[in-house]
């Protein structure tokens, strides 16, 4: 009995060990992904923003040169 016990325990703690990593992994690839589509829509904000003034300021030379 004391055997089957301690296998078992063996058997537990090495599987949980590797079900706890898979876990941690797989949290680490969701929180990457994350930051990076929030990264992403920051940067296409900030282009949108970019291209909005850019166009803006050449429609505004543009009023006065014509």
């Amino acid at each position: 009995m004391y055997h089957a016990c301690t296998s078992l325990v063996k058997f537990i703690t090495k599987y949980f060990i590797l079900f706890a990593a898979t876990v941690n992994e797989i949290i680490l690839l969701i929180s990457t992904l994350a930051c990076s589509l929030l990264v992403y829509s920051y940067r296409m904000d900030f282009d949108v923003l970019t291209l909005y003034l850019t166009t803006l300021l050449t429609d505004f030379f543009n009023m006065w040169i014509c």
